[in-house]
């Protein structure tokens, strides 16, 4: 109940196949009715038109689906649904199938799985309005997501400006995230696209890294590389107060990836900066506050020529 109250969910839509809707015995529709009418929220058990069934990619050809979800669509306008169904991986299920037909007719879609942080949205949006000028910033890699779940952790996160810091944004293994492919991409969502290879690593230090993976020695030169390049001016222009920017790189998570490594710089400058990473697992916002720049990043008043 919760994550009601953290979502501002409206309605609870079960689209399970019936015969999972019996265990666990706390989940069955009758109790979930209950406990949706203690907290204000409608329940509506959809298993016999919605729920699961063998051939559900012909089904969703069918005007039975479509009527259903003309039917869900006027529930959104309403306020908050969720679904409901058995499969924590939503790549899994069939509520993938749900997700993207209201999402070709304009409705901001979320999938809720292990590791996500279910008041993410709403705490973003008290930001907002909380500290509308203040600085925001998200980094995301393009791996281990179909372009479709990229775009929608970007408009979830409500991403105005994509910073590329890759080396090489046009390699062949970049597939959707080649840097005219997603130039384009971004336009038909009202983000702005920018390259800044000022913060991407040397194709000396990047390929050594894909070399010998010694993440130790790669993490130390890039941090160094940065503190010689002295990007400050850079960032402030790129994390404009009010606007949610994105940093874009090639892994998944941030730990191994030197987006990571721009971020703590990046906070370094701006203590009070709002740091979240937009994963495949979710979102994660990294509270971490620094107050000056590390120590290896401070620069001497004076760099040794040569």
């Amino acid at each position: 109940m919760d994550t009601f109250r953290s979502l501002g969910i409206y309605h609870l839509v079960d689209v399970r196949d019936s015969s999972r809707q019996r265990k666990p015995s706390g989940w069955v529709p009758s109790k979930l009715a209950s406990l949706c009418s203690q907290v204000g929220v409608g329940y509506h058990d959809e298993s016999s038109i919605l729920g699961f069934r063998p051939d559900y990619r012909l089904f969703a050809l069918s005007d039975d689906f479509t009527k259903a979800l003309v039917s869900l669509t006027q529930l959104v306008s309403e306020g908050n649904v969720l679904l409901l169904c058995s499969e924590v991986d939503y790549r899994k299920c069939h509520r993938k199938l749900i997700g993207s037909y209201l999402s070709r007719r304009g409705v901001l879609v979320r999938h809720i799985g292990m590791g996500l942080l279910p008041n993410f949205q709403s705490t973003l949006e008290a930001s907002l309005a909380e500290r509308p000028l203040s600085r925001r910033m998200f980094t995301i890699g393009f791996t281990r997501k179909s372009m479709r779940e990229f775009i929608e952790l970007l408009r979830a996160a409500k991403v105005k400006r994509l910073v590329d810091i890759r080396l090489r944004p046009v390699s062949q293994y970049s597939g959707f995230a080649r840097k005219d492919d997603l130039e384009f991409l971004l336009e038909a969502f009202d983000i702005e696209y920018i390259h800044a290879p000022e913060l991407a690593p040397t194709g000396d230090l990047l390929d050594g890294y894909r070399t010998d993976g010694d993440w130790q020695r790669y993490e130390r030169e890039f941090r160094l590389l940065l503190s010689k390049r002295k990007p400050d001016e850079l960032l402030a222009r790129l994390l404009a107060p009010g606007m949610n920017v994105a940093f874009l790189c090639t892994e998944d998570e941030p730990e191994r990836c030197h987006r990571r490594l721009v971020a703590e710089y990046a906070r370094a400058l701006y203590p009070d900066l709002r740091l979240v990473h937009l994963t495949s697992r979710g979102s994660f916002e990294d509270p971490t506050a620094q107050t000056a720049l590390p120590e290896e990043l401070a620069l001497p008043e004076e760099l040794p020529q040569g």
